[in-house]
């Protein structure tokens, strides 16, 4: 268990869930709606094991990102999480860390958030980042993102974001795009589009076959057109839009894969990004799971027949070296490893994957020794399918328009002798956001 060990991490990020309830009944949340419900808080006492562990293991690198989610944070008072980020600061000095780079973030649905929150989050603005979850325009958002009372929360999530803005608070936006979503391209990229002032940056997930409960969410192999013209419309409307500073980070990763040099290119292949240790998350009870950010002890929780999902320990029963160790963790860690050496055997696209459908495969397929799902039909290969499709689109209009302003400049020259000016080039990655 030894070699088992020193491949494990650096850990990045340290996913702690504060609470599981919520005070919105989001359809395709990953937690359970009995989980949702549950009020229990992660003790201080936990807090301060779990970072006493943390920053003393051989795991740790030089950065390390540690984030509340899963339930809604800001149910918790502003109390509690003052208490918690002193509580690891001070562990991380007791262990001689201070050298680390430490940040935390919190994944925020923005209903509660007032003056309070913002002058927490102003105070704490140099370690502190805003993650909100909004999925568009009312029309879309409201479909799915619902109060525990059935009515709609887009006003509420409007509101907070504005007041995050009127303290000058940056946040990052995410979207979870559902079947509704891929029919108005236009209207989502637009509206947070408008926010580009306000925002960190931007990005959306497909909603995941593995949570998806009601038929109207779910994403099967007939849907291809419908994503693949999905994502040729957005980047259309986004060179329409032109080079202001708005990033869409799916796509500026996406092209990194493609062309970015390969040490920049590390750390985002299907293995890199399920790599265990490199994500730790951990619930209000202390369980541990890794792989994957906001994988949970109640997802696919008999898949080991044991009702702990793909949980590897409890780190209030555990020391982190024990958890690495087990025999749990090198069964999961081999189940996954299976299901990347399938995708790299028998998938073209592996290279331009960013993994994480070892799950999808173990409960559509019944087993991790395979290479496609539905999911990653979609969700990769028809994504690639429109990104490259719409690159060579572009570079022929480029090609055209470079062409045409030749042919019109030579003309000119023959007969004044006139020089053209150069045409105006188009960078692909700019239009892409990559700054």
């Amino acid at each position: 268990m030894g070699q088992q060990m020193q491949s494990l991490g650096p850990i990045e990020l340290i996913v702690l869930q504060g609470t599981p309830f919520c005070n919105l009944n989001c359809s395709y949340c990953c937690l359970s709606e009995e989980s949702r419900r549950q009020t229990a808080k992660m003790p201080d006492t936990l807090i301060e094991r779990i970072f006493e562990q943390v920053f003393s293991s051989q795991f740790l690198g030089n950065k390390l990102t540690v984030s509340w989610h899963a339930g809604e944070p800001l149910v918790l008072p502003i109390a509690y999480y003052e208490r918690a980020v002193e509580t690891i600061l001070a562990v991380r000095s007791r262990c001689g860390r201070d050298d680390l780079d430490l940040r935390f973030h919190i994944q925020t649905n923005a209903v509660l958030l007032d003056e309070a929150w913002c002058q927490f989050f102003v105070r704490f603005r140099d370690i502190f980042d805003i993650g909100v979850s909004c999925d568009g325009p009312a029309g879309l958002h409201d479909r799915q993102r619902l109060t525990r009372a059935g009515g709609p929360s887009f006003e509420q999530v409007q509101r907070g974001m504005g007041l995050l803005t009127a303290h000058g608070l940056k946040y990052h936006l995410i979207a979870v795009i559902t079947r509704a979503s891929l029919a108005h391209p236009k209207e989502l990229l637009d509206f947070f589009h408008s926010k580009r002032n306000d925002i960190s940056g931007f990005h959306f997930n497909f909603v995941s076959e593995l949570i998806a409960k009601a038929p109207t969410l779910r994403h099967d192999a007939e849907d291809t057109r419908l994503h693949y013209e999905f994502t040729r419309q957005l980047l259309r409307r986004l060179r329409e839009l032109g080079s202001d500073g708005f990033k869409v980070r799916n796509f500026a990763q996406f092209y990194a894969k493609m062309f970015a040099p390969e040490q920049l290119r590390s750390g985002n292949t299907g293995g890199e990004t399920s790599f265990p240790f490199r994500t730790l998350n951990i619930d209000v009870h202390g369980n541990v799971t890794t792989f994957h950010a906001g994988l949970y002890v109640d997802v696919m929780k008999d898949v080991y027949g044991d009702g702990q999902g793909f949980g590897i320990g409890s780190i209030s029963q555990q020391t982190l070296e024990q958890i690495a160790s087990s025999e749990r963790l090198a069964k999961i860690s081999s189940d996954f490893l299976l299901s990347q050496r399938a995708c790299e055997r028998d998938c073209s696209y592996a290279p331009l994957c960013s993994g994480g459908y070892e799950l999808v495969k173990r409960k559509g397929l019944g087993t991790f020794d395979a290479s496609e799902t539905p999911e990653c039909r979609l969700h990769v290969k028809t994504f690639a399918d429109a990104m490259l499709d719409d690159l060579e689109e572009f570079m022929a209009t480029n090609d055209e328009r470079a062409t045409s302003h030749d042919a019109a400049v030579s003309g000119a020259n023959g007969a004044n002798g006139a020089n053209g000016a150069e045409p105006a080039r188009i960078d692909y990655g700019e239009m892409l956001r990559m700054a």
